[in-house]
């Protein structure tokens, strides 16, 4: 919790900038209500409120204990905001990320590459990273771990949408974290 709360709010041209401001009033307006209709539905860690001044900014949120049937773990959200979910074990942990309809990008982390690898093979997710996590250019929106797509339809603004950036699926860049790209083959678009 604490690292969100000090993640830096500003320009995404500032190399500092870690949270960016909204794209628009538009993605801003139907993102911040969506926000805050999904603080009713789990408890509040941190974050939840627009950030007053120029721009369109919200502080990023952190929800616990969201499953199935609570909008924040069934819908996309388009901001920043995290729902966590705890699994019992692996073959819940599979149950979890393949219960909704969207899986535009899934995260495995674990001190333990090869299972983070195996993991990642179950899952059905328009993109998959291990031990890495989702990165934007400023200017370019790609994103350096990603490992290719399994599903037809699902990947990372896969639809257009004035909330999305566009990815090619199936785009790929050495990984920077050490085990990121075990399995990013793995994932190619057939």
């Amino acid at each position: 919790m604490n690292g969100v709360e000090a993640l830096r709010l500003g320009d995404p041209r500032d190399p500092g900038t870690q949270v960016g401001r909204w794209p628009g009033t538009t993605c801003a307006r139907r993102s911040g209500g969506r926000s805050r209709s999904r603080w009713r539905q789990g408890p509040l860690l941190t974050g939840g409120k627009p950030v007053p001044g120029e721009g369109w900014f919200h502080r990023p949120t952190e929800l616990a204990d969201t499953g199935p049937g609570m909008a924040a773990f069934d819908e996309e959200t388009f901001g920043p905001l995290a729902a966590l979910t705890v699994a019992r074990d692996d073959e819940d942990a599979v149950r979890l990320a393949d219960a909704t309809a969207y899986g535009p990008g899934l995260s495995v982390w674990t001190p333990d590459t090869a299972r983070g690898v195996g993991l990642a093979r179950r899952i059905t997710s328009g993109a998959a990273f291990v031990n890495a996590g989702r990165r934007r250019h400023p200017r370019v929106h790609r994103h350096p771990h990603l490992l290719g797509g399994r599903l037809p339809g699902r990947g990372v603004a896969h639809t257009p949408s004035p909330c999305r950036t566009a990815v090619p699926q199936g785009d790929t860049h050495p990984p920077s974290t050490p085990g990121a790209g075990e399995c990013r083959r793995e994932f190619r678009p057939g």
